[in-house]
């Protein structure tokens, strides 16, 4: 390890997509984060290569990694008995500080397990930062192999030799060209539109097949799946274009947060809870992501975004032809799901000529 140092840290974390394992590597005033999504999302690779700055203002002077005897400077508050989060543990540790710093660690081992500053956030370490175990050193090297060009299929702001381009914040993001011009347009051409529900799938299937990414039919997806893959969509999409929609309250729009949706699938869940699994409301519901995952594929991504999805191997569904209604004799977790399911397949008010009921 060369004399300037680097710090690299290993993180496994929970996010609307599943747990991500995340790498980070601070080495001088360059930052690399490598993120690898889940395995239903393929093994995705994402790289973000950036310089660390005072204040995080474009301008002002990089910041470099802290140094490894950090702690030295650290003043002993006590010992406590502490609730440690995200665990739900209580363990007598002790207490040190630095100005805003502080670390508590295991008495007996010295093993950081919980440090918390303001605005720097609260890190938990449930096994300890294990000062015992040597690191391997090629973590500490950089830029890591995916950050390069051929590497992760996201990479941002990386030059081809993975160090980071300098672009800030400051810059203009590209422009959305034909993107905007389809966000703007609220009737799509002829050829994108069906005589009814039925043919307006058929219509739409037959764009999907034209387009690079990987299709298989509604039904061969379960719910869990299709969840997965809008969660992923969901980080994935491009914010200005909601924005757009959400202006004009075109139908388009994405209606809820990610985690308002984790709760409204909860509770759909709930209410199917007693249906045999020949029951419709099983077929409404998984129809019904369907639309929705494919909506958001088309207008809620860039076409270079769309690109990579291609390249990765990500599946996403074709359109259901069936119009699922909701009998007079529903059960209340029948009518749940098909509230659900009108709000889902919006598309058909646009898509098709003769909107089905």
């Amino acid at each position: 390890m060369e004399e300037a140092g680097s710090l690299a840290i290993e993180l496994n974390a929970k996010s609307i997509v599943g747990n991500v394992t995340t790498s980070i590597l601070h080495g001088g005033e360059n930052f690399w984060i490598v993120n690898e999504y889940p395995w239903y999302a393929f093994g995705v690779h994402q790289c973000i290569c950036t310089n660390v700055r005072e204040g995080g203002a474009a301008g002002e002077e990089f910041m470099y990694p802290i140094m490894y005897n950090w702690t030295d400077q650290m003043s002993f508050i006590g010992r406590e008995l502490i609730g440690i989060e995200y665990v739900d543990e209580t363990r007598v540790l002790d207490h040190w500080a630095f100005g805003p710093h502080h670390a508590w660690s295991d008495p007996e081992t010295g093993a950081t397990i919980r440090m918390w500053q303001p605005y720097n956030g609260l890190q938990i370490f449930p096994n300890g930062t294990m000062a015992d175990v040597p690191p391997p050193a090629d973590k500490f090297v950089g830029p890591p192999d995916l950050c390069k060009a051929g590497g992760a299929t996201f990479r941002i702001k990386c030059d081809d030799d993975g160090y980071p381009t300098g672009e800030t914040s400051e810059e203009p993001q590209a422009e959305l060209g034909r993107d905007a011009d389809r966000a703007h347009q609220f009737v799509p051409g002829d050829d994108y539109r069906g005589d009814s529900f039925a043919e307006m799938s058929a219509v739409l299937n037959g764009w999907i097949d034209e387009m690079a990414v990987e299709s298989r039919p509604c039904e061969s997806f379960n719910v869990t799946e299709l969840r997965q893959l809008q969660a992923l969509l969901y980080l994935a999409r491009d914010v200005r274009l909601d924005d757009i929609y959400q202006t004009n309250g075109d139908n388009r729009r994405i209606r809820h947060s990610m985690e308002q949706l984790e709760k409204d699938w909860a509770e759909l869940d709930s209410s199917i809870e007693g249906h045999d699994e020949a029951h419709p409301i099983h077929a409404m519901h998984r129809d019904g992501h369907c639309h929705e995952a494919v909506m958001w594929y088309v207008h809620h991504l860039t076409k270079d975004v769309r690109e990579l999805f291609a390249v990765t191997g990500i599946e996403i569904p074709m359109l259901s032809p069936k119009r699922h209604s909701c009998p007079t004799d529903a059960t209340d977790g029948h009518a749940k799901v098909c509230q659900a399911y009108e709000e889902q397949v919006t598309c058909a008010s646009c898509h098709s000529k003769t909107l089905a009921v």
